[in-house]
């Protein structure tokens, strides 16, 4: 995992065809559509590990995570941990992007599962213009140029429903 300024981060962004998600604001209109959703940790993982195996995101990932005043301070010393144990010395206001390659596909799930259940908002970008937007915690909505891949995505997310 690699952590990028504001500015690298949006160049990245553009040179996959997105645009920041996080940082404008959204309705559900402007997604291809989007899911209530109030899982616990484990079946997030589980959601977000399934969407891994249909390829709905293509690696590399970036994840794009919004600082905000309002978070509790055991979840930044845990952010903090990930992020310095990946020598990541720049604040995550100062540093909001990750970049996980192949080898981090792991890490970039339990990542970004961990601020859908801390209730922050974040989202997660593919390499083939797919995207997963978390709004802290209550909705995921999702970007996506496949018809097969909104068709999986539905099942999936009755699939956990039920």
């Amino acid at each position: 995992m690699k952590c990028l300024s504001k500015e690298k981060g949006l160049l990245i962004l553009r040179d996959m065809g997105h645009r920041s998600h996080c940082l404008r604001g959204i309705s559900s209109q402007d997604s291809n559509f989007h899911a209530v959703w109030n899982k616990e940790i484990r079946k997030t993982i589980a959601f977000l590990q399934n969407l891994d195996r249909i390829s709905f995101l293509r690696m590399p990932y970036v994840m794009e995570i919004e600082d905000w005043a309002l978070y509790y301070q055991p979840e930044m010393a845990l952010i903090e941990c990930i992020r310095s144990a990946h020598d990541c010395v720049d604040r995550l206001i100062d540093s909001p992007f990750h970049v996980f390659d192949e080898a981090d596909r792991n890490l970039a799930v339990g990542y970004f599962a961990m601020t859908i259940s801390f209730k922050w908002k974040s989202c997660l970008y593919g390499a083939a213009g797919d995207a997963i937007l978390n709004w802290e915690g209550d909705y995921l909505h999702f970007w996506t140029r496949s018809a097969s891949h909104k068709k999986s995505i539905t099942a999936l997310l009755n699939d956990f429903d039920s």
